[in-house]
């Protein structure tokens, strides 16, 4: 036949004869694969052979191939991110970099690192793979650097619970390389932005695919559902959190291979299929559990008992069809969110633009001597701040010690980060959104009201025992291990979760919720929640109690930030004396070390 003929749609028929050993995996054109959404492309023979390999279960010396093949992972988006890793961490001891993007989800990395062996050494030896070669350290890092990227590259990318999941897996493979994980997660990411196919990338559209789900439970184990329902047992959370970590939990090593082999295939509806094969398997005991943590613990148990062969018999015993899934997808989205506010949210379109990282621009702090500080800052910022170079716009150095000069160089400027270095050498700050009164544009400071700034954040970027030993000679005896130990910090206020604060790039899990209107706030200092107290508490105590909304006070006298009552940070109009103090609002300690949370300013940056 000709080659044309041969790539037309094949029928399930023409291959069932074929040994999954005999194809090879190097001669599919996987670029005839890559608009999987079009039916056309589903029926044609590098499809099913594809899809074949990952159901039958592929061996584990050409799984990886299989993952590049079926996400049609190009071999340009490999040297792409090796020329992004070399000018982007360069200068950077990953070692100092323990926070990075996780998009919302759980995945902590554990399967990272190397297992323990229980027979004798001289077997441990012979039987180390590649994968126990490489340190925890190096993988969590490589994971690093990955996800880092992933979110400079990707715009769109603010919630993706299981991209962490796939990261870490795809690094265990004995056949990765760091670039050639990036580039499978880059294509899935470029597909899915076209046509959804792996993910969602934002918080609304994932809560959708887990309400599809939820609806598709109901109708193909309904006696289940109806049992819940009857006991009045919710397991929504349970079943969005189960999905958004690709059912790491509930399925053995080799099960949980052979699902991410079918995923990267097929897409997100093996996870649907999966959901209901597990939930199916194991509803004569669920539908005696009395409780939602027992419910959970049986599905779990009885889930990790199914092999590879059983799971995939049960997932494809289950008819679904594509265009039901779009059905459920259109109502739900059509439903949209029970609280208008996340839409407001959700609705916001943000860009990251990476850093020049113009060594010249860099050498001009006096403060921050390292790459890596102005990396985890980077971070840390809120949306809509990851949009250019950083700019030094005022330094005692240069500038004096005097607050009004800062005030002057910091009007009709946004996004604003202030540092701070202590005479104990504690590096220590904030971001905020401007100084300026934001409903009077002619009125700058110093200003006579506080300004609610919901993108409020603190951070300690050095504490007095992180000093590094090239500026304190006595951190090479005694204080070596303590400094060891210190990681940078970020606080942001708990009313303020509808932004991507620290390490979820956008909302912090699949439960938060809102507590709070910022536009409907009238007053500077409000009470949001009071704290439950013992009936004996006296009222005085009571009113004590209570959570307050971010504000920056940019005075005559002083600058402070915190929520009105609490001063997280103030700084006096001299630029000399400074007070920190422990804020339940921030969830944040002192930001210094001594016990009254006082300290004496040496220097003071604003960018």
């Amino acid at each position: 036949p000709s080659s044309k003929a041969s790539s037309q749609a094949v029928s399930a028929q023409d291959l069932s004869h074929v040994n999954i050993d005999d194809i090879d995996l190097g001669q599919i054109d996987e670029t005839k694969t890559d608009t999987k959404e079009h039916k056309k492309t589903r029926k044609s023979k590098e499809y099913k052979q594809l899809r074949m390999m990952a159901r039958a279960g592929i061996d584990a010396q050409r799984r990886f191939q299989l993952w590049s093949k079926a996400t049609n992972a190009k071999q340009e988006y490999a040297k792409m991110y090796q020329r992004i890793k070399q000018d982007m961490f360069s200068d950077i001891d990953m070692n100092e970099f323990p926070q990075f993007p996780r998009f919302g989800s759980g995945c902590n990395f554990d399967r990272l690192r190397p297992k323990k062996i229980h027979h004798d050494k001289q077997n441990a030896s012979n039987n180390q793979s590649s994968r126990d070669k490489r340190t925890f350290s190096e993988l969590l890092h490589a994971s690093q650097r990955i996800l880092l990227v992933l979110a400079i590259e990707h715009d769109s990318l603010k919630y993706c619970p299981q991209l962490g999941y796939i990261v870490e897996l795809m690094l265990l493979d004995e056949n990765a390389t760091e670039e050639r994980v990036f580039a499978i997660c880059h294509s899935m990411l470029v597909a899915s932005k076209r046509n959804n196919w792996y993910f969602r990338m934002d918080y609304f559209n994932s809560y959708v695919r887990i309400k599809t789900f939820l609806s598709i439970f109901e109708d193909n184990v309904s006696l289940v559902a109806s049992y819940l329902k009857s006991k009045n047992m919710d397991i929504s959370n349970m079943l969005g959190d189960a999905i958004s970590s690709m059912f790491v939990d509930y399925l053995n090593e080799e099960t949980y291979l052979r699902l991410v082999d079918t995923f990267t295939v097929e897409g997100y509806k093996i996870l649907f299929r999966v959901g209901v094969a597990l939930i199916n398997h194991a509803q004569s005991q669920l539908i005696l559990c009395k409780d939602l943590a027992l419910f959970k613990n049986i599905l779990m148990a009885e889930s990790k008992k199914l092999s590879p062969d059983e799971l995939c018999k049960r997932c494809f015993k289950i008819y679904l069809t594509r265009n039901k899934f779009e059905k459920l997808d259109k109502f739900h989205r059509e439903q949209g969110f029970d609280d208008a506010l996340l839409h407001q949210v959700e609705d916001e379109t943000y860009v990251r633009r990476w850093p020049t990282w113009n060594k010249q621009i860099l050498s001009k702090s006096h403060i921050l001597t390292r790459k890596v500080q102005f990396l985890q800052l980077w971070v840390w910022l809120p949306p809509g701040c990851h949009i250019g170079d950083y700019k030094l716009i005022f330094s005692t150095q240069d500038d004096g010690y005097k607050l009004t000069s800062l005030y002057q160089k910091c009007r009709e400027l946004r996004n604003l980060i202030i540092i701070i270095k202590t005479t104990q050498k504690e590096v220590i700050g904030c971001f905020v959104s401007q100084l300026d009164d934001p409903d009077h544009m002619d009125k700058f400071p110093p200003l006579s009201k506080r300004i609610k700034d919901p993108k409020i954040l603190l951070f300690q970027l050095q504490s007095k025992q992180n000093v590094r030993n090239d500026d304190n000679d006595e951190n090479v005896n005694g204080n070596a291990e303590e400094s060891e130990r210190f990681e940078p910090q970020c606080y942001w206020a708990d009313t303020a979760d509808q932004y991507y604060h620290q390490s979820n790039f956008q909302m912090k899990n699949m439960h938060t919720q809102r507590k709070l209107n910022m536009n409907d706030v009238e007053e500077d200092m409000v009470e949001i929640t009071k704290q439950e107290t013992k009936e004996n508490d006296d009222e005085e105590q009571q009113g004590d109690e209570q959570q307050r909304i971010p504000v920056v006070f940019p005075a005559k006298q002083s600058l402070s930030v915190g929520d009105g009552e609490t001063n997280c940070i103030y700084i006096d109009s001299t630029l000399n004396h400074g007070l920190s103090a422990e804020c339940a609002t921030f969830n944040a300690p002192s930001l210094v070390s001594s016990q009254d949370g006082q300290f004496q300013v040496s220097q003071v940056e604003v960018w």
